[in-house]
């Protein structure tokens, strides 16, 4: 397990020190070293569990390592959050065990100046553990949340404007919580019951989506990629609501599809399998790398014939490209519905997210403007955000009476917001509109 930690350090601290994206950060280390498939779960578990509850760790080292949290060096810093992370929140591991395996992580790194340091810290917070407290919610509601839930008071008060205080506690409850590993089945290779048999044989336990016949849940999912099932391209990762929004496009066997902001193409690879691989799918997105990493996955999935990648600018007219019958255009968006699995999103200024919903809108209208008459347009979010979702869909249809809303399940008036407490997938917002 030392492994693990170790791994699970130099993880956050490239997050720490470069900035970098705590997803590909632990891709890359994932494959640079040679780590069992419970350690590689455990390294998960700590680099996403630390950056998830950074607040509240942060907090309670403050009770008892007797100097500001801001004044430790990063690396000394990411070592108690390590080992505090266990204390609290991971009952099989006996503090002691995440004290000791902290001081020799510290020696290891070259930290063996900061040892005594760390070990005193950590027994102290060791024997205080229990009876440390929140913040008393009575004398400050919003900072008593920002500690329980690890969440800025900023995006807490942001929730309650945008949703009512009663929703945005549910959503609160549901930031920290495991994401569901949902995979997409490829019915062109393999029905459902026989990938869940194929995967029982490697290892992997699944359940059966309620919802959608052709997803399954799956209850492990370390090193999914090194499964004979995913090398042979009977499946790919895509969460439900995304597979929601494939559903709601309803693309037909032999029709034209546009994708837009396509990468890394889940999306583009279910319309194609909800067209029996007969049509085409045109995936478009803006960086060369992007559009190889769907061509890449188009080929493991045997749907090269169907999906055309190509670079394209979503947001400047691209009349050349012709028209589709139907257009799927997902957004870049804040990703404030998507929290649980990149949890960095939490703390980033909310200002930052100012400019996206012109950017969005841009997308929707270049993208209407490939909808053949009678044909469908679709638009999409991961967040959740009314100026990125409702305000971008209603600036859209005031200025463009040829588009309507058309009605799906779950949304009658041809619109909807899910939310994790409620409806169990990631925040997200679909919009079906058809062209007259």
């Amino acid at each position: 397990m030392s492994g693990a930690r170790e791994a699970a350090f130099s993880v956050l601290l490239s997050i720490e020190n470069d900035k970098a994206y705590s997803n590909l950060s632990l891709d890359t280390c994932l494959k640079k070293t040679d780590l069992s498939k419970q350690d590689a779960g455990l390294t998960t578990m700590l680099v996403y569990g630390v950056i998830a509850r950074r607040l509240t760790l942060d907090y309670f080292l403050s009770k008892v390592a007797g100097r500001p949290i801001k004044k430790i060096q990063p690396p000394v810093r990411i070592i108690l959050r390590i080992a505090v992370y266990q204390m609290l929140f991971m009952e099989k591991i006996p503090a002691r065990a995440a004290v000791n395996e902290a001081v020799l992580l510290a020696k290891r790194r070259k930290l063996g100046y900061a040892s005594g340091f760390i070990n005193g810290v950590l027994r102290n917070f060791s024997r205080k553990m229990n009876s440390l407290q929140y913040p008393d919610q009575c004398k400050d509601a919003l900072f008593s949340m920002e500690v329980q839930y690890s969440c800025p008071q900023s995006l807490i008060s942001f929730w309650q404007a945008s949703y009512g205080k009663e929703a945005a506690l549910a959503i609160l409850e549901q930031v920290n919580a495991v994401p569901p590993v949902f995979i997409r089945v490829n019915t062109l290779r393999i029905s459902t019951e026989a990938l869940q048999k194929e995967l029982e044989t490697e290892g992997v336990k699944s359940r059966f989506s309620a919802t959608y016949p052709q997803a399954l849940q799956l209850l492990s999912a370390a090193g999914l990629r090194g499964l004979s099932t995913f090398q042979k391209g009977l499946f790919f990762v895509q969460g439900l609501a995304s597979q929601m929004a494939c559903e709601v496009l309803a693309p037909k066997p032999g029709e034209t599809v546009f994708d837009f902001c396509a990468a890394p193409g889940g999306k583009s690879f279910n319309l194609a399998l909800l067209m029996e691989g007969k049509g085409t799918v045109q995936a478009f997105d803006l960086y060369e790398h992007r559009v190889q990493l769907i061509q890449r996955e188009a080929h493991r999935l045997g749907l090269e014939n169907v999906i055309c990648a190509k670079e394209n600018d979503a947001a400047k007219a691209s009349p050349l490209l012709g028209e589709a019958d139907r257009v799927l255009c997902d957004v870049p968006c804040s990703g404030l519905g998507v929290i649980r699995r990149k949890p960095e999103i939490r703390y980033k200024e909310l200002k930052a997210f100012d400019g996206l919903p012109d950017l969005q809108y841009h997308i929707l209208c270049e993208g209407a403007m490939h909808v053949r008459k009678g044909g469908t347009l679709v638009y999409s979010t991961c967040t959740l955000n009314p100026a990125e979702n409702e305000e971008v869909l209603c600036r859209f249809l005031d200025g463009h009476a040829d588009f309507a809303l058309c009605p799906f399940e779950k949304a009658d008036e041809g619109s909807l917001t899910l939310f994790p407490q409620k409806d169990g997938v990631d925040g997200f917002f679909i919009a079906k509109m058809r062209r007259c």
